[in-house]
């Protein structure tokens, strides 16, 4: 990993989820770069609009940037005082826009391999009116995000879950986690996730050998089967029995009128996980030499089922 872009608003969520992004960050030598978006009356793909004195925006960019110093400064405070321990270089960054569209330009023109944010439950009318940060950059961003519940604090990285249906290549899934489990020494758990009206031995063979082929010395990489037809409530059930420390998934993404129908299991998890949830893009289920459209529909994952 090269640089870990974290996204604050600096509520003691953001903190914690802040602290936590500098212990991956030290384990993984990563750089770390903050970022606070200017929210004015802003519409999405709109540019800002001054309704305010441009004086007053002045003043509220040059205020955000003290709060960000201020976040580096407790940052750096938290470096270990070892002079051969390595230290990432942080940095920070605001401007006016939309948070997901802010982050999204400083995805395309950074090396930033991993977004972290706080997140918290977000439902009902409010959702449906303000909408969801926590949602918008899900379904935004083209890269992995992992979403740190409130007031988490950072207590090690020991096992990572995925949970699948394994019906594409997890290869370049697999290999993103090996990039996070391997300083840390992590297992990766393989969750592959069935209705319960399968076959489970003829369903895991096959798969559980060409997924425990991933194992390495430095990570070792083990394989599941689960049958539940509920996959939400089958995967807080395995967040909640305090043996995983970051739970994956490859994220759905759904247009505005399927959104007002079904909203896909990540979001779901992301209101309710206890565990910080990575959430890879579905991109990463896609052959990155031919992604058609009809891909682009099928390898995703659905709020009942991982498809």
């Amino acid at each position: 990993m090269k640089t870990i872009l974290v996204l604050t608003d600096f509520s003691i969520r953001a903190g914690y989820a802040a602290e936590f992004a500098l212990q991956i960050a030290l384990n993984t030598k990563s750089d770390i770069l903050l970022c606070h978006a200017l929210e004015l009356n802003l519409t999405a793909g709109s540019a800002p609009e001054f309704s305010w004195p441009v004086a007053d925006h002045l003043l509220l960019k040059k205020e955000t940037t003290v709060e960000l110093k201020e976040q580096v400064k407790h940052l750096k405070d938290l470096l270990p005082k070892d002079s051969e321990a390595f230290k990432p270089f942080i940095t920070y960054t605001t401007d006016y826009g939309l948070l997901a569209q802010t982050a999204e330009n400083l995805i395309s023109v950074n090396q930033i391999d991993l977004v972290v944010m706080g997140s918290h439950k977000s439902t009902g009318l409010a959702r449906f009116i303000l909408g969801s940060h926590t949602h918008t950059v899900l379904d935004k961003l083209n890269c992995p995000i992992l979403l740190v519940p409130e007031s988490l604090q950072f207590r090690g990285i020991k096992n990572i879950t995925y949970a699948t249906d394994l019906t594409f290549n997890n290869d370049k899934v697999i290999n993103f986690l090996k990039q996070l489990a391997n300083p840390f020494r992590a297992n990766i758990s393989v969750n592959h996730i069935l209705p319960l009206a399968s076959d489970l031995k003829k369903a895991g063979e096959d798969d559980g050998i060409l997924i425990v082929a991933h194992t390495t010395p430095d990570t070792p990489v083990y394989y599941h089967c689960i049958k539940n037809n509920n996959v939400k409530n089958c995967l807080l059930d395995i967040a909640g029995r305090g043996q995983v420390d970051i739970l994956t998934l490859v994220h759905k993404r759904y247009d505005f009128f399927q959104n007002l129908i079904h909203n896909s299991l990540s979001k779901q998890l992301a209101d309710n996980a206890l565990v910080p949830l990575l959430v890879l893009p579905y991109s990463f289920s896609l052959d990155e030499n031919v992604i058609t459209n009809d891909e682009l529909d099928h390898f995703c994952f659905d709020a009942g089922n991982l498809r």
